[in-house]
């Protein structure tokens, strides 16, 4: 869960970077907003800060996020395109060839659903959280995470999947978060990283507050949608893509990539008792 929930990050990252971009295809922008939904309520599965925490984040699971967080800044920092590809690459493949249609087009919708129902101002002070973690980055002399490979994009956007999607739903969610990736640096070969793991705390802390302003009717119809979709594809194929999500970690030494591995769990265990996430929990 950890090895993806990282992964998740640098996909993010390559959905921000094609934003700035010409795209021939609709369904692309729309890839492109769900990713930074999943980013968003991805974050959950990663994770006292230095910072102030705010009165929403506290306690345990504030302490697990920024654990998990400070974690995963060297693992993020170390990826490299020969890591990122290959694990793109299946994981696209199984999404694609693994989970009909349909059901692929209901999760990305609810994706875009849960999107639309954050409250403007909420996703505001997340946007102003996100510039705050990026003080004096520059893209120029950053620390990227690679981007999502071409061929995994071209993969997404040409299946059937999203030739079903609403086009003008895409267009409420572009418009609807356009400040919020402009608001995240980007080079050719990736997302960039805040300059420190206390940036990065920032973001998560941020993330965490976002998803528990989406109305739970809107959280638990995006677990449900995607819990579906996911269970089509067998457990077998599943176990094929590990070899390359463990290669995530190839980066670091033994005692970071520990370090990563059991700040993760214990992140989770921790979202696991907390009554507010119960409705994000996957039976």
């Amino acid at each position: 869960m950890k090895l993806l929930s990282s992964f998740l990050l640098l996909s993010c990252g390559g959905v921000v970077d094609s934003l700035q971009q010409p795209q021939p295809q609709k369904a692309f922008s729309f890839v492109a907003k769900h990713a930074a939904a999943a980013c968003i309520a991805g974050s959950l599965l990663l994770g006292q800060p230095s910072f102030a925490i705010s009165d929403v984040i506290d306690g345990p699971l504030a302490k697990a996020i920024v654990d998990a967080s400070d974690a995963t800044y060297p693992v993020l920092k170390s990826l490299t395109a020969g890591t990122v590809s290959p694990l793109a690459t299946k994981i696209t493949s199984l999404l694609t060839k693994k989970i009909a249609a349909d059901k692929l087009t209901i999760a990305l919708d609810s994706g875009a659903n849960a999107l639309l129902s954050i409250p403007d101002d909420n996703l505001e002070k997340f946007t102003a959280t996100v510039k705050a973690s990026y003080e004096g980055v520059s893209k120029d002399s950053c620390s990227a995470v690679p981007l999502l490979p071409v061929d995994a994009v071209s993969t997404f956007t040409s299946s059937e999947a999203f030739s079903k999607l609403d086009a003008s739903k895409v267009s409420q969610v572009t418009k609807k978060i356009a400040s919020l990736t402009q608001a995240v640096p980007s080079t050719a070969e990736g997302i960039c990283l805040p300059a420190s793991k206390e940036g990065l705390e920032q973001l998560w802390i941020g993330q965490t507050e976002l998803t528990l302003k989406i109305p739970r009717a809107a959280k638990q119809e995006l677990v449900s949608s995607l819990s579906g979709a996911l269970k089509s594809i067998p457990n077998a194929e599943l176990l094929r893509i590990l070899p390359e999500a463990k290669k995530i970690t190839k980066g670091v030494d033994a005692k970071t990539a520990k370090k990563f591995e059991m700040a993760g769990e214990n992140l989770d265990k921790v979202l696991k008792q907390d009554a507010r996430f119960k409705s994000l929990q996957v039976n």
